[in-house]
């Protein structure tokens, strides 16, 4: 995953800023386990491994002012 950041003064009070989280959309798991999946029946869940995804491409940009 790569993340990327970068910020600019346009004047002594004014930035301009941007964050870029998992630039290339890359796609993994952070965290896993098991569960016995006969504990929720009504859906239908046969796997019992269990994955959570990371985030997902995010870019921020905004501006931000001293007063």
């Amino acid at each position: 995953m790569l993340n990327l950041h970068g910020s600019y003064d346009v004047t002594e009070n004014v930035r301009l800023f941007v964050l870029v989280q998992n630039l290339f959309d890359r796609r993994y798991e952070t965290f896993g386990t098991f569960f016995d999946p006969t504990q929720v029946p009504f859906l239908g869940l046969t796997d019992p491994r269990t994955l959570t995804p990371a985030p997902p491409l995010a870019v921020f940009a905004g501006l931000r002012v001293k007063f």
